[in-house]
């Protein structure tokens, strides 16, 4: 099996932060590579988001870089910086990052079937949220009354 990870070295601690990323660029696997190995110099993908790199006092605000091929990023804050002063790489970041928008998309729909579920069914194995959420926005595309606009108008 292989696996690329970061080895440290002797640190005195280790930090799991969490971090807000603001923006996501997806660039080519050549530029990803070459952006791993050359983490000091000046980089136009962060020279173009520096806006979207910042401490707000609380949390850091990161740019996430993603292979294009591999799906792998590079978590980002370069605090002004043209280069990545802060990085961390984060294996499978596209995969990670699709799903966090489905589950901000799905969970206020699905939660309260769950919970409906939960009081009246129990604990059974079966989940029937996400056939219940299917049907209601179905019943919901159907009721809407559809408008038809005259052509030249």
């Amino acid at each position: 099996m292989k696996i690329r990870a970061n080895m440290h070295y002797k640190d005195k601690y280790t930090c799991d932060e969490e971090y807000i990323i603001e923006r996501v660029v997806t660039i080519s696997s050549a530029k990803f590579d070459y952006m791993c190995k050359h983490l000091l110099e000046d980089n136009i993908y962060i020279e173009d988001n520096l806006d979207a790199m910042f401490y707000d006092g609380n949390k850091l605000h990161c740019l996430l870089l993603i292979n294009d091929a591999t799906g792998d990023g590079l978590l980002i804050n370069s605090e002004g910086s043209e280069y990545a002063r802060y990085h961390s790489y984060i294996p499978n970041a596209r995969a990670m990052s699709i799903y966090n928008v489905l589950v901000s998309i799905n969970n206020p729909i699905l939660e309260p079937i769950r919970r409906l579920q939960s009081r009246f069914l129990g604990d059974m194995m079966i989940d029937f949220s996400p056939i219940v959420a299917i049907l209601f926005i179905n019943y919901q595309i159907n009721m809407c009354p559809k408008r038809t606009v005259p052509i030249g108008h």
